[in-house]
C-alpha cells in the first residue's frame, strides 16, 4: 500500500473446532495490532505477569506495545480463523501520538 513504516499481514489459521493455540512472543521491536476478521474467539493473555481474558469478535482489536513480551492462548470454535496483523514501527506510532496531543 506504500505505507512507510507499516507492515500488514493476513493470517488464516486452519484449525479443528475446540483446538487451542498458544504462543509466547519475546519483546517485539514493533507495535503489533491484531484485528480478528471472523468468528468470536476466546482469548487469554498475560502481560506484565497479569492474566487477562476476553472474547474477541469482528471489529475488536488487540495492541501489543513494542518492548513488551506477551503470552497468549486462544480456543478456536470454528474450522478457520482469519486475523489481520499490522506491525507499526516504534517511531512511527510515537510521532502519531505526539500529533494527536
Amino acid at each position: 500500500m506504500g505505507w512507510n513504516g507499516i507492515l500488514v499481514e493476513q493470517h488464516q489459521y486452519p484449525t479443528t473446532p475446540g483446538e487451542t493455540e498458544e504462543k509466547e512472543l519475546p519483546a517485539l521491536s514493533n507495535h503489533w495490532l491484531v484485528l480478528p476478521l471472523q468468528h468470536p474467539t476466546h482469548f487469554h493473555w498475560k502481560s506484565d505477569d497479569r492474566p487477562h481474558e476476553t472474547i474477541f469478535q469482528t471489529g475488536d482489536s488487540f495492541l501489543v506495545p513494542a518492548g513488551k513480551p506477551i503470552y497468549w492462548r486462544c480456543s478456536k470454535s470454528h474450522s478457520s480463523q482469519t486475523d489481520l496483523h499490522i506491525h507499526l514501527q516504534r517511531n512511527w506510532l510515537d510521532k502519531l501520538l505526539k500529533r494527536l496531543k
